[in-house]
């Protein structure tokens, strides 16, 4: 962000003006910023002649330059949960208080159970935190925006440019068309991980359409390995597959109508494609693509078979970089699964779990701001990485990473900045957790045989429709 907010566009964050007047050269800047007088034949001194001093009652006392003042302490009170975020904030603001060593930050970190049944009341109630962690799934955007708790945070977007290094797909997680979140990290799922040397001794190459899917699945049997791990005993991850597929058989603009549940009556069973993909992951089954024991395993055992060498490939976001980098070292790759019918783009599947509000009742909302600003820079967006969260600004690539974190977490964020593939977001984001507990459920009576495709789209649409009518 640091080349677009340069002198010349006179756009020049708090960030920055800080970094100057922390290396004394604020009134440098200042004055290279104030307009200067053109040179007449009048006015241009002659580089020849000595400097004259006019005769005074007083001697002549040579300027001196006064330190700029310091600036005031502030104090952030902030509070988010366990966990990734809490590893990376921390290390953001220690980079941040180098820069900035009279922001003080107060840290509450408070589990996720205990947020949800009290964060409604913790951030309703004077003395909240100037900026807290909350999920925008979670229904609790609109309750606060209401109450007049949270701000909205349009200004400080245009005020630092930040939709210019933003995913588009952010939008979705606006409420009544403003923003309300600082979103600093994201979530991809799933990726196709795999093993390249083991890739390499079986003369396979990533598969690019079902077709070729269940061949691939084919050579790995044939050759004693396992084709694609995935552990869905606890009915996660095969939500994400599900996903993953529906958004190959279905068109975006359909699939977001049941993603984006809402008051408007969509039904699943309008859609031929979200059968279809029920009926792929049925197929992944009997055609022996998932390793064996798909729903008998959790996902830490299918892990285990992929960093065993015992599955080519698993099933996963990026959050497991680190554990799958310790068990590959350099033979750590992904694809994306492949693409089902030839008028569907394949998409790419985002969201953003790390989001956080503004307190109404702030009085430091700017200097929060500040510190966001720092946390999108690539500085922070390096420090975000580091421990496996993928960055969201769309301006980071595979190269950024490199000496700061995995290379894997910039090749897939380079994909989300590509621009080359639609983007969308999990499709349990926006659902009521009854309708997610039914998809998982479902998910693995499909896989399992226990129901048919048709059955399990119309138990969707049942209980979606009690919900739509208040019933559920």
């Amino acid at each position: 962000m640091e080349d677009k907010k340069n002198l010349a566009h006179t756009r020049i964050s708090r960030r920055q003006m800080l970094k100057l007047m922390g290396m004394g050269t604020a009134g440098a800047m200042l004055a290279a910023c104030a307009p200067k007088a053109t040179p007449t034949p009048e006015t241009s001194p002659d580089p020849t002649a000595k400097p004259v001093v006019e005769a005074t009652a007083e001697p002549v006392v040579e300027a001196t330059v006064e330190a700029a003042p310091a600036a005031e302490p502030v104090t952030i009170k902030t509070m988010w949960s366990p966990g990734n975020m809490d590893v990376y904030l921390r290390d953001c603001i220690e980079a941040y208080r180098e820069i900035n060593p009279n922001v003080e930050f107060d840290i509450n970190v408070i589990e996720v159970e205990q947020k949800r049944a009290t964060e409604l009341t913790i951030m309703t109630s004077p003395g909240a935190p100037d900026f807290a962690y909350i999920n925008f799934g979670s229904g609790l955007t609109d309750k606060l925006a209401q109450a007049g708790a949270i701000v909205p945070l349009d200004d400080y977007y245009e005020q630092y440019g930040w939709w210019d290094q933003l995913p588009d797909h952010l939008h979705t997680h606006e409420y009544e068309g403003q923003m309300y979140h600082f979103s600093v990290a994201s979530v991809t799922t799933p990726l196709m991980w795999y093993n390249r040397s083991l890739m390499s001794e079986l003369g396979l190459e990533a598969p690019t359409s079902l077709e070729e899917l269940y061949a691939w699945a084919d050579v790995c049997r044939e050759n004693g390995v396992e084709p694609l791990a995935m552990g869905n005993r606890n009915g996660w991850p095969g939500f994400h597959m599900y996903q993953c597929i529906a958004t190959r058989t279905t068109p975006l603009e359909d699939y977001e109508k049941i993603l984006n549940f809402d008051e408007e009556e969509y039904f699943m069973a309008d859609y031929p494609g979200f059968e279809e993909a029920f009926q792929i992951m049925r197929d992944m089954e009997t055609k022996g693509v998932w390793a064996k024991g798909v729903l008998d395993m959790d996902d830490a055992a299918a892990q285990g078979l992929f960093l065993n060498g015992e599955a080519l490939a698993y099933e996963t976001g990026v959050w497991a970089i680190s554990v799958m980098r310790e068990g590959l070292g350099e033979d750590l790759d992904f694809f994306l699964f492949p693409q089902v019918k030839a008028d569907i783009p394949t998409p790419l599947t985002a969201s953003y779990a790390d989001e956080f509000m503004l307190s109404a009742y702030s009085e430091v909302k700017d200097e929060v701001a500040a510190f966001f600003d720092f946390v999108l820079s690539k500085d922070g967006q390096r420090i975000v990485a580091q421990v496996g969260s993928m960055p969201i600004s769309t301006e980071i690539t595979a190269a950024d990473m490199e000496g700061f974190a995995d290379p894997m977490t910039g090749k897939a964020a380079e994909l989300f900045g590509s621009g080359d593939y639609p983007v969308t977001d999990e499709i349990v984001t926006f659902w009521p957790a009854e309708l997610y507990a039914l998809l998982r459920d479902n998910g693995q009576a499909v896989i399992d045989g226990q129901k048919t495709p048709a059955e399990v789209v119309a138990e969707f649409d049942e209980l979606a429709a009690k919900f739509r009518a208040g019933e559920a």
